[in-house]
């Protein structure tokens, strides 16, 4: 029995789903832009006019967002909320899978170390994390690139995106330690009664 197959084919119908709309997300926004930048200077006396620190929590503070890379950084700040959101789901799903399904027993029986469980099933998350990345990353050079073919934004672009992966690791580290953490104290708690 492979765990590492197991939890990708688990997981691929929602793979799919998140993949598709990471993708949607980021050509619906770019197309935005290419609905506003007819008219760059209305949209920075529109934006200059929203206060700073509204401007900083909707993620684009210092972003010059008639240009084509800005924009896409504003873009990007909501992909790099739903890919937070992806991880942190991810991680705490898939460890917490094998308590709520009640075959927690099943798998301690087999002839597999605990360890190999949680580092299979922690490889399989991190796989969709990268998956989810390289897509995001490939849609984003290819929509931008589409939009302004005389510059090439693809480094920026990926730098971008390391950033996300970087994010998506933190919150499937912080998924992983509120499964565990629920999961032992069900545990704990069943061993009271």
């Amino acid at each position: 029995m492979n765990l590492f197959l197991r939890e990708m084919k688990s997981n691929f119908k929602s793979l799919i789903i998140w993949s598709v709309s990471f993708a949607f997300l980021i050509v619906v926004g770019m197309i935005k832009f290419a609905g506003t930048s007819a008219d760059p200077a209305l949209l920075k006396d529109v934006i200059n006019q929203i206060p700073a620190f509204v401007r900083a929590l909707f993620g684009f503070g210092d972003f010059d967002i008639s240009s084509l890379i800005g924009f896409y950084g504003i873009v990007n700040f909501y992909v790099i909320v739903l890919a937070a959101v992806h991880a942190c789901f991810v991680a705490a799903h898939t460890i917490s899978k094998e308590e709520q399904e009640k075959t927690t027993e099943f798998l301690i029986v087999k002839p597999v170390s605990r360890n190999k469980i949680l580092f299979s099933k922690m490889m399989a998350v991190l796989v969709n994390v990268i998956v989810i990345n390289a897509i995001s990353s490939i849609c984003s050079i290819l929509v931008v690139s589409a939009m302004d073919q005389t510059k090439n934004f693809t480094l920026d672009i990926i730098l971008m995106m390391c950033i996300t992966f970087v994010v998506q690791l933190i919150f499937l580290l912080i998924g992983t330690t509120i499964a565990s953490l629920i999961i032992n104290q069900n545990l704990r708690q069943q061993e009271v009664r």
